[in-house]
């Protein structure tokens, strides 16, 4: 087995342990009523520690913008799973929009409703999520979107799901976008290598926008990396 192949492994290792301590006290807090952003926090910040002590995969952030407005749609792109460390680290008091076959899955999927995710049902043409959505952000959490819907390869063109667009129309809040270098050192499928991922944070943006525009965001983005 390869050198790169036993850093893959030893780190998945170290993402189920991590995760096992972390799911466990979720619950616990669950029980008392706790605020579980700390440890979300907690768990992406350790995720990538141990994708930089076994794979040597380290992360740079670049933010345009110093603060942010309390309540945002954070649209980023989706390249590999490094991605959700990284933006429950950062972002901590914010919640994903996932595909609801997630919530199916026995034990991850109660975790996820504790955690209290936003499911969408893509074989059904409704706008529930939304009305779920926008309890989310009455309760003071922020949205976390990927555009793309799945893990898209490195300079891969997709077309964005309307769900990011909908979503900013309905809550009427600002769009901070997120592009990112991820898939070039963790593709899908693969272990990750090593390097520097660059995550770049932009400007929220106000206005409404669709999807060429916010795909020129994340082009103007990437051109910073």
């Amino acid at each position: 087995m390869k050198l790169k192949n036993i850093r893959g492994v030893l780190f998945y290792l170290w993402i189920f342990f991590i995760t096992l301590i972390v799911l466990t006290v979720v619950i616990f807090n669950h029980l008392i009523k706790k605020k579980q952003a700390g440890l979300k926090r907690f768990w992406g910040k350790y995720c990538l520690w141990g994708a930089s002590f076994f794979c040597n995969l380290k992360y740079q952030i670049i933010s345009l913008e110093k603060t942010f407005p309390e309540k945002i749609i954070i649209a980023s792109e989706h390249q590999s799973v490094f991605e959700v460390f990284a933006h429950i680290m950062l972002f901590p008091n914010s919640i994903f929009i996932l595909k609801k076959s997630l919530t199916n899955i026995p034990f991850f999927g109660m975790i996820l409703k504790i955690l209290k995710m936003i499911p969408v049902d893509r074989s059904k043409y409704n706008h529930d999520w939304l009305e779920v959505a926008k309890k989310r952000f009455d309760e003071n959490y922020s949205v976390i979107i990927f555009p793309e819907g799945t893990r898209a390869a490195v300079d891969e063109k997709v077309s964005y799901k309307k769900g990011v667009f909908k979503l900013q129309e309905f809550l009427k809040v600002p769009i901070v976008p997120i592009a990112l270098n991820s898939g070039k050192f963790w593709p899908k499928n693969q272990f990750p290598s090593s390097g520097i991922v660059k995550i770049i944070i932009g400007n929220p943006v106000m206005q409404k926008i669709n999807e060429e525009e916010l795909r020129m965001i994340f082009n103007d983005l990437r051109h910073r990396n």
